[in-house]
């Protein structure tokens, strides 16, 4: 019961920062960035970072926020395919380092890393 209970906390936690995140203009107090640029609602159903672990369904063109190294990531895509990344997995896209900090986009390829000016385009691209 107390772990259902910090999970829950964690995620309202979690929920409540990403709507005060402005994902068009990334705020600098967050480490990641993960904007969804597929055809509809991606389900992540695990996002690690130090110690937090997030289930969340992200909108088309909504973004999520977290801190930490990021460790992991399975993803449901709108076609119905999970896809997982693994540490070593999300290295190799963050150009073979730690991923300390990044800006992430999910499209029908799967998960990238870009860059800041890229992942703003993308979104304002979303929006039009």
């Amino acid at each position: 019961m107390m772990a259902h209970a910090k999970h829950v906390i964690q995620s309202a936690i979690l929920f409540a920062a990403l709507l005060l995140c402005t994902p068009h203009a990334p705020a600098s107090q967050a480490d990641h960035y993960l904007l969804n640029a597929t055809s509809g609602t991606v389900e992540l159903s695990y996002v690690e970072a130090l110690t937090q672990t997030v289930d969340y369904e992200l909108e088309r063109s909504y973004s999520f926020t977290f801190n930490g190294i990021f460790t992991r990531l399975s993803v449901r895509m709108p076609n119905g395919q999970n896809i997982t990344y693994d540490d070593r997995r999300l290295q190799r896209l963050h150009g073979g380092t730690t991923p300390r900090s990044g800006f992430w986009v999910i499209d029908q390829n799967g998960l990238r890393c870009v860059s800041e000016t890229d992942y703003i385009a993308i979104y304002q691209r979303l929006k039009k």
